[in-house]
């Protein structure tokens, strides 16, 4: 692949990554715990969109964002690694650093976190021993 064209495939992945970071926050996306540990995935259309963590080559972590189309063959694949490679940033503004609070987030929404813990407080709140 040529420099333009790689450039304008590293652009392409960077929009994704922002635009997944805009919706997921504002609440518009609605993510879902894959088959795979630590993964998670978004349904558009008849394409998915997987968000997952692993570790590299020295053993730390990695964000990964894997596409595939309706046959659930994979059709792009890219991480953190390989557009900070070329964008370089200074963490959080990175797109490790973008990646990984995406996660953050996704995780918290899938696995309802937020909820859960309104829900302790509120019964902590209610039980809470009256003082003497």
């Amino acid at each position: 692949m040529n420099n333009d064209a790689q450039k304008k495939l590293i652009e392409k992945w960077s929009k994704l990554v922002d635009k997944l970071v805009d919706q997921t926050r504002s609440g518009s996306l609605q993510w879902a715990e894959s088959a795979k540990s630590n993964e998670y995935i978004l349904n558009v259309g008849d394409n998915n969109i997987k968000l997952g963590s692993a570790q590299n080559r020295d053993e730390q972590v990695l964000y990964y964002v894997r596409i595939e189309n309706g046959f659930g063959e994979v059709v792009e694949q890219f991480d953190d690694e390989d557009l900070d490679g070329v964008m370089a940033k200074p963490y959080p503004e990175n797109y490790f650093g973008k990646l990984e609070d995406l996660h953050s987030k996704v995780r918290r929404q899938v696995t309802g976190a937020d909820e859960i813990l309104d829900e302790i407080l509120e019964w902590l709140q209610e039980n809470e021993p009256i003082p003497f």
